[in-house]
């Protein structure tokens, strides 16, 4: 399957696309609520200003893709792979990141709030100005991560 049958087949009200390979496909913009994409392999995918509020993203291997701008409100991306991916300007809000695998990744201005992270893993991450109100961080790795917080004046 590629980025074009997916956008077809959700256009016509599918929305299971568990184990799905799309490595490096392009769905950036993309409008995708409430899909299953369980255990998918999204590496390397252009994943810009797309909406997948509520997705089922568990296990979904999301290693080196680009995320910028996504919305991910309520998501589910229990045990993700989102090792060496850009995250500038995402939205997790309420998002389930429990046992997620953020290291190496690249974190700009984005939003955890009441997120739950606990058990993830953010070695060696980039964070830069990222809000983490009432986020669950219980159990969370953080091992050389670089933090730059930006000057208010």
């Amino acid at each position: 399957m590629d980025a074009k049958e997916l956008l077809r087949r959700y256009a016509d009200g599918e929305r299971d696309f568990a184990e799905v390979d799309l490595r490096g496909a392009n769905l950036g913009y993309a409008y995708l609520p409430k899909i299953n994409l369980n255990n998918a392999n999204l590496s390397g995918v252009n994943l810009i200003q797309a909406n997948l509020e509520e997705a089922n993203l568990c296990k979904v291997n999301f290693s080196q893709a680009i995320l910028d701008g996504t919305r991910l409100n309520n998501a589910n991306l229990s045990n993700a792979n989102l090792s060496q991916a850009k995250l500038s300007e995402c939205i997790f809000n309420h998002a389930n990141l429990r046992g997620a695998d953020l290291s190496d990744c690249t974190i700009i201005e984005s939003s955890f709030a009441n997120a739950i992270l606990v058990d993830s893993i953010l070695d060696r991450a980039i964070i830069d100005d990222f809000a983490l109100n009432d986020a669950d961080l219980r159990g969370a790795y953080f091992s050389q991560v670089k933090m730059n917080f930006l000057d208010d004046d």
